[in-house]
């Protein structure tokens, strides 16, 4: 039972730990020791959710499934009376050739897709797939929704997942699989073709030549969850605190700031993308002051009553205001805790 005069900080940050390109390091160029302290004086535990996604609906309380109705609960954020629809996430990518298979090396912002760009796509394939009464919406330029009036068993892989790897590999499977298959064929070959792709090769624009299908089904109800408040800027977020009392808030910049202002309760702090691996030295550089030592003398002081780091390596890092003045358990390099990538076995 959580003392309700205590704070409690929980923090999603995937890529804290790595992947760090070699490239980046080294890394005593950088004060990361804050970070370091929070991680050796933390108790580590093994965690089987390894995308923010499932990690998201397992902190909100949903009952494990394992088909998690993402599509379905992001549109809680727009609209409630789309309680109890089937919708599926089809987000537009780039698919490149590989030596035998194609490969999702594209996706989400860096896409550049603008809103314009996004509408008339959404809009040619409504119309190709009429007949097959799929709606395709745009909830931004970077994520599509199809809704369907007829519900699907599928079981399906995030974009997490599929990034940078063969997408034949993680194509969805079930009962109707073969029908969205077929879905997924289609649509590329539209988009293959389409004049805004022609435009965009001619801006040197990634083009836009897939969907990929992940996070059916539907939602009946929401979950109830314990959070006193919840920064982020993920629709998902938005949709699992849609009819309660919390308003989604920005991720702060400085700590220090924020925590002064921090009521008792639980606080989740949830970052969306993965820090890329060739700007970790200096993503980690500015929040070694504006997170980390803050965060470790909010702990040591007491203001903190205990802080769980989520950086989905498989592990997370739970420590408590007493843990944290622990002073025989000193700092290890941080290179101790990282994740470097191996080119020769990537490539």
């Amino acid at each position: 039972m959580v003392d309700q005069s205590e704070r409690h900080l929980s923090i999603i940050l995937p890529g804290m730990l790595g992947p760090v390109e070699p490239t980046s390091l080294p890394l005593s160029t950088v004060h990361l020791k804050p970070l370091s302290l929070l991680l050796a004086r933390s108790q580590a535990q093994a965690l089987e959710h390894n995308t923010v996604d499932s990690l998201l609906f397992a902190l909100f309380n949903y009952p494990p499934v394992e088909e998690l109705p993402v599509a379905a609960v992001t549109m809680q954020a727009l609209s409630a009376e789309e309680r109890g629809a089937w919708y599926i996430c089809a987000d537009p990518v780039l698919l490149v050739p590989g030596q035998s298979h194609l490969m999702c090396m594209g996706a989400g912002e860096e896409l550049q897709l603008s809103k314009a760009e996004s509408q008339a796509l959404i809009e040619s394939l409504n119309e190709h797939f009429a007949d097959r009464e799929l709606e395709f919406r745009a909830i931004n330029p970077h994520r599509w929704l199809i809704r369907s009036p007829k519900h699907y068993l599928l079981t399906t892989t995030s974009m997490a997942q599929v990034y940078g790897e063969a997408v034949e590999r993680r194509l969805p499977t079930g009962k109707d699989s073969i029908f969205w298959h077929s879905i997924i064929a289609e649509a590329q070959m539209l988009l293959h073709g389409h004049e805004i792709n022609q435009q965009r090769m001619n801006t040197n624009k990634p083009a836009i030549n897939g969907i990929w299908l992940s996070g059916s089904g539907t939602v009946a109800e929401l979950a109830a969850h314990n959070w006193s408040s919840v920064s982020g800027n993920m629709l998902l977020l938005q949709g699992m605190l849609a009819g309660s009392t919390i308003t989604l808030s920005a991720v702060p910049d400085n700590m220090a700031d924020w925590l002064k202002a921090l009521p008792a309760g639980e606080h989740l702090i949830a970052v969306e993308h993965q820090i890329a691996a060739q700007n970790w030295t200096k993503v980690m550089a500015s929040l070694a002051s504006q997170w980390w030592a803050p965060m470790f003398d909010a702990l040591k002081n007491g203001q903190l009553e205990s802080v769980t780091l989520y950086p989905l390596n498989g592990t997370r890092y739970k420590i408590t205001s007493s843990m944290s003045r622990r002073w025989w358990k000193s700092a290890k390099q941080i290179h101790h805790y990282l994740d470097s990538i191996d080119y020769e076995k990537a490539y």
